[in-house]
């Protein structure tokens, strides 16, 4: 969670409606510096995707790692999520499930995905120089 980190992530987004192919398509996150909102601390992630830019806010929650609030181009303010949405979730063991949301505002409408997300592998953490994840 340390401001400046960046890295990306390639996304399928599968259709179950229709048959038509999968929307491919890349996320890059950059943790901004540590602040306060509404009395808690908070690490504001910028996310770049689908050529827009949106604001999530990561808390250190007793059960895991959350997006508590979003705020996308519009907002003027950062807009509570409810429930939270774990990026990560304890206990962190191979293998452990939870459901959550994903919000896109793909052609400016917002729409919550569900979505199932999985531990698939734990690695242990390497020795990093400043900038470098």
């Amino acid at each position: 969670m340390d401001a400046g980190f960046t890295w990306s992530y390639a996304l399928t987004i599968r259709r179950t409606v229709d048959t038509g192919d999968p929307i491919k398509a890349a996320r890059t996150v950059t943790n901004l510096p540590t602040r306060t909102l509404n009395g808690r601390g908070v690490t504001p992630q910028e996310t770049r995707q689908f050529d827009q830019i949106q604001l999530r806010f990561m808390s250190e929650e007793v059960d895991g790692i959350a997006e508590i609030a979003v705020q996308s181009a519009g907002d003027i303010v950062p807009q509570p999520r409810n429930p939270p949405n774990y990026v990560l979730k304890r206990p962190l063991e191979q293998g452990n499930e939870w459901s959550s949301t994903w919000q896109s505002n793909q052609f400016g409408t917002v729409n919550m995905i569900p979505i199932n997300k999985r531990i698939e592998e734990l690695r242990r953490a390497r020795s990093r120089q400043p900038g470098n994840l």
